[in-house]
């Protein structure tokens, strides 16, 4: 894979360790041999943004040997099923990383206990897929974040097969024809997805390239040594059969830092 991490965090979203200052990333990501990285800080409800202040001064004060952009985790409005982001994004955080942490039109977060009744589940699984569907079509997006992770959770799909594969196929279109990339993303291995949903969703990057969908790399860091820890989603790609060629690496404008810049 690509020697590059597009989804790390900081200190400044409020549940990363303490030592996750920008400065200290850089240097971890140098260490381990990466040769770009995104910071792509949390933006959870309105009047978010602000937050990412503090990291825009960080970032000025680096002087990297690698390429290190300035990006953003943005969710999807759970509050609207129009697809609306919850903060409109300047254009100098990219790459635009559009995320789903909640259900549309309901009080369901991904940490919660959401077993319920199957007319519930596939009320929720139709509800997700348009509410996605509507938000790649609506936002300038560069990568989905952790792709069927929130269905997942508990309740809506056990395995990424038969049906479920279904859907997403239709929903990849949409994310090539937008040129979303799908997030490979290796915390997905640590907190949201069961042994049985963990052995079958190499299913997802698998079709997802099939219908010429480019992949994404993000270990989704919120710890210093997870910075470029990829392990799982090597073996995740191997899987799938994924080439090189169907990876995307983010080179278009922003906020970046370049060597001897």
């Amino acid at each position: 894979m690509p020697a590059v991490d597009m989804h790390i965090h900081t200190v400044h979203c409020g549940h990363a360790a303490a030592d996750m200052t920008v400065e200290n990333i850089v240097r971890r990501a140098e260490q381990v041999g990466l040769q770009q990285i995104a910071i792509a800080e949390h933006v959870w409800i309105y009047n978010h943004l602000s937050k990412l202040d503090p990291l825009v001064r960080e970032f000025d004060r680096i002087e990297p040997s690698i390429k290190v952009y300035l990006g953003v985790e943005v969710d999807v409005d759970p509050c609207y099923t129009d697809g609306r982001l919850s903060e409109p994004i300047p254009s100098k955080f990219r790459p635009l990383v559009v995320s789903t942490h909640a259900f549309p039109d309901s009080l369901l977060m991904w940490y919660e206990d959401i077993r319920v009744s199957k007319r519930t589940r596939r009320r929720l699984l139709n509800n997700w897929f348009a509410w996605v569907t509507a938000a790649v079509r609506r936002n300038d997006a560069d990568v989905l974040a952790h792709p069927g992770v929130l269905i997942s959770r508990e309740g809506p799909e056990v395995r990424f097969e038969g049906e479920i594969l279904d859907r997403f196929a239709e929903f990849f279109a949409v994310m090539r024809d937008h040129g979303v990339a799908f997030e490979l993303n290796e915390h997905v291995k640590r907190k949201f997805l069961s042994p049985e949903q963990r052995d079958s969703y190499y299913n997802l990057p698998a079709l997802a390239v099939e219908l010429g969908v480019k992949l994404s790399i993000g270990s989704d860091s919120h710890k210093l040594e997870q910075v470029g820890d990829f392990d799982w989603i090597s073996n995740i790609a191997q899987q799938a059969g994924v080439k090189p060629s169907d990876f995307s690496i983010y080179d278009g404008p922003g906020l970046v830092k370049t060597p001897n810049c």
